[in-house]
Parts: structure tokens; sequence; C-alpha cells
């Protein structure tokens, strides 16, 4: 309420709906944050649609990200999103957002890992902003939080996004809120309610 976040509106958030992936044959929607598990739940999304008898660590990283199986409710129309949205069981899974920064995930993975596009792009702009000295050292993880600090929310990176930006918790009534911390437990409860 503080920030006017549930405000009535007549247009779901393009940004919003395109994170929401739709499984029509159990009837659930599932918001995608990324560092939360979503590429599980997006292989288990895959095999639940595809009917493939394989195990979901079976199913590459990369395939799974771009694979035209997975559909957005991006990609219907405004009365259907509605109606999915009315009917479908809205799963989301959270994560402690520190902990989502740092452990195993967005830092450390995109910084420390060295994956090119954030180690060397997001990276030199980290360094403009924050050293007099640009050199190549790694980034921080001060440097990294300043950054974020630094940046309205609505333009983070993805993965670093606030989750309620993501999903919009505010506006969509999830049926079932998911934590990372208890991913397992959590997951079985969400494919025993979809009847999966």
């Amino acid at each position: 309420l503080k920030n006017n976040l549930n405000k009535p509106r007549s247009k779901m958030d393009s940004y919003v709906v395109n994170h929401l992936v739709v499984e029509h044959k159990h009837k659930f929607i599932y918001c995608e944050v990324p560092k939360v598990g979503c590429s599980n739940w997006k292989r288990t999304i895959f095999l639940l649609q595809s009917d493939l008898n394989s195990g979901a660590s079976e199913i590459q990283h990369d395939t799974i990200h771009h694979t035209s199986l997975i559909k957005r409710l991006v990609s219907y129309s405004p009365a259907l999103q509605k109606e999915f949205l009315s009917n479908y069981t809205k799963v989301i899974f959270t994560r402690h957002p520190l902990e989502r920064l740092v452990v195993l995930t967005a830092y450390r993975d995109k910084f420390l890992h060295s994956e090119p596009f954030y180690s060397t792009t997001i990276a030199n702009e980290i360094r403009a902003m924050f050293r007099k000295n640009k050199n190549s050292e790694k980034v921080s993880f001060q440097e990294f939080v300043s950054f974020i600090l630094a940046k309205p929310p609505h333009t983070l990176d993805v993965h670093w996004k606030p989750m309620f930006l993501l999903c919009d918790p505010c506006n969509i009534h999830y049926d079932i809120m998911g934590k990372y911390e208890t991913l397992g437990l959590d997951s079985e409860h969400v494919l025993k309610v979809i009847g999966a």
C-alpha cells in the first residue's frame, strides 16, 4: 500500500505477463523468478506437457530456456490471459533477496564465474560508476550492491530485479507461494495440487 503497488489495472503489465508460464494440461501458471529454481521448474513443465519418459536433469539448460513448448501468458489475448488467471492454479517461488543476490546465484554466477556479458559489459559499467582507476579486477560484492542500489528497480537486470516486479503478487493472487528454502517439499505440494 505504501508504494501504491496494488492499484487496479485495466491491462496486465506486459513485463509481468512475460514471466508467467502457462501449463494447460494441468491448468497452472508458474511465475519464473531467476535464481529461485526456475530452470528446474521449466524442465518440469516441459516434461508435464510433452509426456517424455526422461528425467528433468536430462534436459539441457539452454534447451529449456529456448524451447517453443513452454508457453508464456503474454502470447495469449488479454481475454484469455484473464480467463487463465481466474481459473488456473497460480504458483510462485520466492527466495530471501540477499541470498538470491549472493549464494551461488546472481553475483557468483554472473561475475565470479565470468559469464561474458556480465563479467565484461556489466562489470565495465560498474567499474565506471565506482572506480577512479577502472582496472580489470573482478567487481567486488560491495560494488555490485552499490550498483543495484544506484539504479531504479524497474531498470535492473532480470537476475537481480526485485521479485515483486517480476510476478506482481499485489495484483496476482497466487494460490501457492513456495520458498526456495523448502523447494522440494513445496514442489511436491504443487504437483499434488495440480494432479501431476
